[in-house]
């Protein structure tokens, strides 16, 4: 049980370390199609 629960934390830790990288990648991303699009800067 204890097995479970640890492997269950490891998990989670390892899909919030991709969603934190995603974020600064999606944050990236908008900025990059901002500076293309200039008629999203208004």
């Amino acid at each position: 049980m204890v097995g479970f629960i640890e492997s269950r934390i490891y998990e989670g830790l390892i899909i919030n370390k991709f969603l934190r990288i995603g974020q600064k990648v999606d944050k990236i991303g908008r900025k990059n199609y901002r500076e293309k699009v200039p008629s999203l800067n208004k």
